[in-house]
């Protein structure tokens, strides 16, 4: 039988007086075996947490070998992979650094550039680097060959001033 991937969460947690992030990683395993109020004090609300966000683990990590989660901001350092794949609508020199955030959706983990955090809809028009706004851009076998090319620069809850130019809708 083949090795499966390790399916893991990153819970971020805020306290509500010192406004103190802590950040939590466990496996479905660990999740299944255990009360998560025995994990964490974080898991109790009496002890002043309150959860943030729960991200999923992509399986995948970036150039510098960390961990790649749902909701992490990503900055392309230009393309370090299968060389003849190229993602949809993305040109390398419009990709080469700008940042990306990494969404869930059915179809797996996707990236979408920085500008279409917050929108919804797949409205096709440009930015003025040339990225179509809101599509996500690399899809799930893309980034798989391309994680190496993207680093880990924070995540849309703790860095939200990575967000700067990002729409609202």
């Amino acid at each position: 039988m083949g090795r499966m991937r390790e399916i893991k969460f990153r819970y971020t947690f805020k306290h509500i007086g010192t406004g103190n992030i802590e950040k939590k990683i466990y496996t479905l395993k660990q999740l299944e075996e255990r009360n998560v109020s025995e994990l964490s004090p974080c898991f109790n609300k009496e002890f002043g947490y309150e959860l943030v966000s729960r991200d999923q683990y992509t399986g995948l990590k970036d150039t510098k070998g960390n961990e790649i989660y749902d909701g992490d901001i990503l900055y392309c350092g230009g393309w370090s992979g299968v060389p003849y794949l190229k993602p949809y609508a993305m040109p390398e020199k419009h990709a080469k650094g700008e940042n990306f955030i990494v969404v869930k959706m059915d179809c797996g983990f996707v990236l979408r550039h920085i500008s279409g955090f917050g929108t919804t809809s797949n409205t096709f028009y440009h930015t003025p680097n040339g990225i179509i706004k809101g599509w996500p851009i690399v899809k799930n076998y893309e980034l798989w060959n391309l994680q190496r090319s993207f680093e880990v620069i924070g995540n849309i809850f703790e860095n939200t001033e990575l967000l700067k130019g990002a729409d609202k809708e």
